[in-house]
């Protein structure tokens, strides 16, 4: 019985005393939340406390990815009528995840790979992080936006292309200042460190876009062969 007491007085010690059981580092810290924000004003601190006090939150780094993609998705169908030319039937959503999800993913794969050649100090899991974060001006300037362009006249496109051009100008300077400190380069390093990552993706897309031509020529190929014997047969 001694041993069932001590166990029981163990269990309400760990639920009534919890925040002295468990690690610090495991409990919720809902101020996770407000640090995408604070590198509005303050991007280097930010990245900063990402790298050295673990302040960056993957799940965070994902729902922002996500709503990136939905952003995107907003933008083809809701942008005013007066600016917007899409036409809903050609919409692709594979292609609006490549060139958002996708393009994250790989810019995030490539720069890890070209900093590891320059000695960064960055891993992919924080490079992942703070790119994702970097998205978070895009989508505070450009959904507000998308819902004002549909009462927006034509000699007001100035303010959506302003807005859009900030928007994206503020999102690369946010991804340079997340690789110069997560990989903890100089400035003339971080550059040559974009510049590669840029040539190793333009190369990747290449190669991807090749095997998918060859993939096709292929399957062309097999298809109208089957469909010789096929017919002989």
């Amino acid at each position: 019985m001694s041993n069932l007491r001590k166990f029981l007085q163990l269990s309400y010690n760990r639920v009534r005393y919890r925040e002295l059981v468990e690690p610090h580092g495991r409990a919720f810290d809902k101020s996770r939340f407000l640090v995408p924000f604070r590198q509005f004003l303050h991007p280097l601190q930010t990245y900063g406390a990402m790298k050295f006090e673990g302040r960056g939150s993957l799940p965070l780094a994902n729902c922002l990815a996500l709503l990136y993609l939905a952003c995107q998705v907003a933008r083809y169908f809701g942008t005013g009528y007066l600016f917007n030319g899409n036409e809903p039937e050609n919409f692709n959503l594979l292609t609006t995840l490549a060139s958002t999800v996708g393009l994250l993913v790989l810019w995030t794969v490539c720069n890890w790979t070209t900093s590891a050649l320059l000695e960064g100090e960055g891993s992919i899991r924080e490079l992942w992080i703070a790119s994702c974060y970097a998205t978070l001006p895009y989508l505070v300037i450009v959904l507000p936006l998308t819902g004002l362009s549909g009462v927006f006249t034509l000699s007001e496109a100035v303010f959506l292309n302003t807005g859009l051009a900030i928007a994206q100008g503020w999102m690369l300077v946010l991804l340079f200042c997340g690789t110069m400190i997560t990989q903890q380069f100089t400035v003339s390093r971080t550059i040559v460190c974009v510049l590669l990552t840029i040539l190793l993706m333009l190369g990747v897309v290449f190669l991807l876009l090749l095997f998918f031509t060859i993939f096709q020529q292929m399957a062309g190929f097999v298809s109208t062969v089957f469909a010789e014997l096929t017919r002989r047969g």
